[in-house]
């Protein structure tokens, strides 16, 4: 590795004050230090802002502080930073969530794979010690993401192969950037990095690696709100219109779609039934199937 790969940083953060630091601080302690940090505060209303200025954030040289006008979700969030990263064009964009604090050599060590790889991802460890399992196989026609359990891991590999992407500590190169384009913004959340990883897959090797962890310090849970049922459901079918963009897709890979987004639906609802929660897998269904994107309802 030579310092002569230029770096920046993007960081997207909604009302999460109480965490941003450590994300910020991580970021500008590592070992190979990045050149510039582009942070998008999504119109928070905790007082983020205030937070960051009395911390000398706001002040510091190499952190460029945006407050949006509008909660644009991560989508619009990662657009907007990563659409200013590139317009100072730098070598490689890191892109983090703002519960997320990177060890001192994550990047450094993300870069190591740079001649494999132009998206790597470091291993993204919790709180108690367990680490998230995204060695993922994607079938396109259904949205479906088969989990491998990170057996590449286990099996002494160093790095494993992965269809999708995560804007929790992904490392894109500028090339690779210009080949898939800024996220889209239609996702809201949810679905918007998956997307990106597919088509980065289609150029590149994606990876996830073993070495040069990540702390993330919210860990997802099977209770599911209304919130997260209509966005994962919702963008679900948006997901799959924007695939068949970029793939032939047989007439009955619908219908094998359609199957799926049923045990889908029953899967979140079981977890944890409510009637808001039904209300909001049908308002999913009918959002999805008329083509609705965007922020809506929730």
């Amino acid at each position: 590795m030579t310092d002569s790969q230029r770096v920046a940083a993007v960081v997207v953060t909604y009302n999460r004050k109480a965490l941003l630091p450590s994300c910020l601080e991580g970021i500008l302690a590592q070992t190979k230090p990045v050149q510039r940090v582009f942070l998008i505060d999504n119109a928070s209303t905790d007082g983020t802002k205030e937070l960051l200025r009395s911390a000398g954030y706001l002040g510091h040289p190499l952190i460029a502080y945006v407050r949006l006008p509008e909660n644009t979700g991560g989508a619009g969030g990662f657009h907007e930073g990563l659409r200013r990263a590139s317009s100072e064009k730098f070598d490689w964009y890191w892109v983090l969530d703002d519960d997320v604090e990177p060890e001192p050599s994550t990047l450094e060590v993300q870069l190591r794979y740079r001649n494999i790889s132009e998206c790597i991802h470091p291993l993204v460890v919790y709180e108690d010690g367990s680490a998230h399992e995204w060695e993922h196989i994607v079938d396109p026609y259904t949205t479906h993401q088969i989990g491998l359990e990170n057996w590449s891991f286990r099996n002494g590999k160093d790095w494993c192969a992965m269809h999708v992407a995560c804007f929790e500590g992904m490392l894109i190169s500028e090339r690779m950037l210009e080949k898939v384009g800024l996220p889209d913004k239609d996702f809201f959340v949810s679905g918007d990095d998956g997307l990106f990883g597919f088509k980065a897959s289609l150029f590149t090797n994606v990876i996830y690696i073993k070495d040069g962890k990540l702390l993330k310090k919210i860990k997802p849970t099977a209770e599911s709100s209304p919130f997260k049922i209509y966005y994962d459901l919702r963008n679900r079918f948006l997901l799959r219109r924007k695939l068949a963009e970029l793939i032939w897709t047989p007439k009955y890979s619908r219908y094998a779609f359609l199957c799926f987004m049923l045990f889908a639906t029953v899967d979140l609802l079981k977890h944890s039934f409510s009637s808001e929660n039904a209300r909001a897998a049908v308002l999913a269904w009918y959002d999805g199937l008329r083509g609705v994107v965007g922020r809506h309802r929730y």
